[in-house]
């Protein structure tokens, strides 16, 4: 279920920026905005995927160290 979640999550921030990049290439860019500009590290989703696989990788080994005694 969370795989399909994800999924639909991605295909719609795809379509999303696909429809940027057409309205770019006709020249109606949009300027970069004012809070991206001052944490261009916290809103790029790839840093948030690591984060959080390492968050879930920790929390599994932590599960699994404490189940296994």
């Amino acid at each position: 279920m969370l795989v399909v979640i994800i999924s639909v999550i991605g295909l719609i921030y795809t379509t999303k920026v696909v429809k940027q990049e057409a309205q770019a290439k006709e020249g109606m860019d949009e300027p970069i905005s004012d809070n991206v500009q001052a944490h261009p590290y916290a809103k790029n989703p790839v840093f948030w995927a690591y984060i959080l696989a390492g968050a879930v990788t920790i929390l599994l080994i932590l599960y699994l160290a404490s189940t296994w005694w």
